[in-house]
């Protein structure tokens, strides 16, 4: 089985605004609303693929019941703890004129919270596959993933780790199967500006040897890196129109984590997410089961 966890998961509420003007009245020319987060991505993806996962995490008030509804509506399976205080974020994205995002913080969740949350992840067997991606909720401190995994140390799962400073760092002692930093991450992690691509396997092999099985840093329509203990493998994107690129890392972790567990085989499984992570770049939203099936590698 495989789990994903979004602590602090998101309406995501885009409008469309061709000439933005500061202190007046603006008036959208189209609005649409999606569930957001990053593990919710992840599952989405997969569930193209043909994979079942079950979603881990957080809701809260009116925003966590559209959630809750909306996930069931595309088929996902949930397990998310339904908070008794607070409202789940909405994320607000202005598009047309330039691209401008204004992001909720999330509901408080408290040590009894995640009591229950770490029940939750007791089903979690040997051989499972466990996602902990996005940000967490400001209440709660960078280590949470951390301890995520060392509530699970004792049992042999393949553990993804995509998220951002600390909340990435903190695991790597844990021993990750896979981190996802993209490049602008890894600049924040390594404290320096990342010109080439030998920087990016300098810095990127540091992860490895704090911990981390393997990492893949994500460049955009640049492509992505694949470190591990072997070296380093770079794969260019497939060239095209970039129509959208929210998503594109957490369809790269889907699309890894699905040739993985059919083939077990580190590179092709690298370039198969490449690819993935392209598609979804080259789509209005996350990529779709037609245009997954056309992957050749």
């Amino acid at each position: 089985m495989i789990y994903t966890v979004t602590i602090n998961p998101s309406i995501d509420y885009i409008m469309h605004v061709e000439s933005f003007q500061p202190d007046r009245v603006n008036r959208s020319s189209g609005e649409k609303m999606y569930v957001g987060g990053k593990g919710i991505n992840v599952s989405y993806v997969l569930n193209q693929f043909g994979i079942k996962s079950t979603i881990l995490g957080f809701c809260a008030g009116f925003t966590g019941k559209y959630i809750k509804d909306e996930l069931a509506v595309l088929g996902l399976n949930e397990k998310m703890i339904q908070l008794e205080s607070g409202i789940s974020r909405i994320n607000v994205k202005l598009k047309g004129f330039d691209e401008t995002e204004i992001n909720g913080q999330g509901p408080e969740i408290s040590e009894e919270d995640m009591a229950e949350f770490y029940k939750s992840t007791d089903l979690i067997e040997d051989g499972d596959v466990l996602v902990l991606a996005g940000s967490a909720s400001p209440s709660l401190k960078a280590d949470i993933y951390k301890k995520i995994l060392d509530r699970l140390s004792r049992k042999k799962i393949i553990s993804v780790v995509d998220a951002t400073g600390e909340l990435l760092t903190d695991t790597l002692e844990c021993q990750p199967f896979l981190i996802k930093p993209n490049i602008y991450e890894l600049e924040q992690i390594a404290g320096v500006k990342i010109i080439s691509l030998d920087d990016i396997s300098l810095h990127a092999s540091k992860l490895v040897d704090k911990g981390a099985h393997n990492v893949i840093v994500s460049m955009g329509q640049k492509g992505a890196m694949l470190v591990n203990g072997s070296g380093s493998i770079y794969c260019p994107a497939r060239k095209g129109n970039v129509i959208n690129s929210t998503g594109a890392g957490d369809s790269m972790v889907a699309g890894f984590i699905y040739r993985y567990l059919i083939q077990k085989d580190i590179e092709k499984s690298f370039r198969f997410a490449v690819e993935t992570g392209t598609i979804a770049a080259f789509s209005e939203g996350l990529p779709q089961k037609e245009d997954l099936k056309k992957i050749s590698i």
